[in-house]
């Protein structure tokens, strides 16, 4: 079920009317290509990392369900429009990611630009502002953000298990850190990324820039990239977010 808010065609909404004081999203969800959009690069490519975040999405949907909590997911490829990224950012339609070229990014009109951000990326973010101003009149909420990262980028390992991001809420992420530890977890404050306003869209749209407690979680995609580890990291994920709450 969809609000009047947002737009079906570029966002999924789901367990609406979940209980608990958070929202969920998941700017790196589907690595749809929209009809009438040609990017110029193949299956193999919208299928790797570049395309999406690997397991994000399924996460994201089995969160919803253990928490009680609604989720708003992007419904298009991150080399469509990057959700996760300012409109000015160079990131935000890419012409390269991590050495691959996206041919139908190069040049594009500033019309053709402005259609993508009307069309996919400000009904994301409408969903995310409408969703939070409802709810929060009730109780403030607590936003969190879901990605996944590559287990190696380059010539860098990236060892961790999960990654708990944020800027102006240190309390709630060093205790999740805490709490996906607790459990025996390898889990890192603030890698293998940091919220910047350069790079990240969601966390300081949303949640610094109204004083709201935000996070974004960074799950390693060889942990998520299964049915099993879907289910075992959601659990993880869950209880580490419960324990915030409490």
């Amino acid at each position: 079920m969809l609000d009047d808010f947002s737009d079906p065609a570029a966002v999924e909404i789901v367990n609406m009317a979940g209980s608990a004081p958070i929202l969920l999203t998941c700017e790196h969800a589907s690595n749809h290509v929209p009809d009438g959009i040609s990017l110029g690069v193949g299956p193999d490519a919208l299928q790797s990392h570049i395309g999406y975040d690997i397991g994000a999405a399924a996460v994201t949907r089995r969160l919803a369900e253990l928490l009680d909590a609604p989720a708003i997911l992007s419904r298009c490829s991150r080399l469509v429009i990057d959700c996760n990224r300012p409109l000015l950012s160079p990131e935000s339609i890419p012409d390269s990611v991590a050495g691959i070229e996206i041919p139908g990014n190069r040049g594009l009109s500033a019309a053709a630009r402005a259609a993508r951000a009307r069309l996919y990326f400000q009904p994301f973010h409408d969903a995310i502002a409408g969703m939070l101003h409802r709810r929060d009149a009730d109780v403030r909420h607590l936003l969190v953000s879901m990605h996944s990262f590559t287990p190696r980028l380059g010539d860098v390992e990236r060892p961790w298990d999960v990654g708990v991001l944020q800027r102006r809420s240190p309390t709630i992420g060093t205790a999740m850190v805490d709490a996906f530890r607790a459990a025996g977890l390898n889990a890192i404050a603030n890698q293998p990324y940091q919220i910047d306003d350069e790079t990240d869209a969601t966390v300081p749209m949303h949640g610094e820039a109204h004083g709201r407690p935000a996070i974004l979680i960074e799950l390693r995609q060889d942990r998520i990239d299964t049915a099993a580890g879907v289910q075992a990291w959601s659990a993880h994920t869950a209880d580490a977010i419960r324990a915030v709450l409490r």
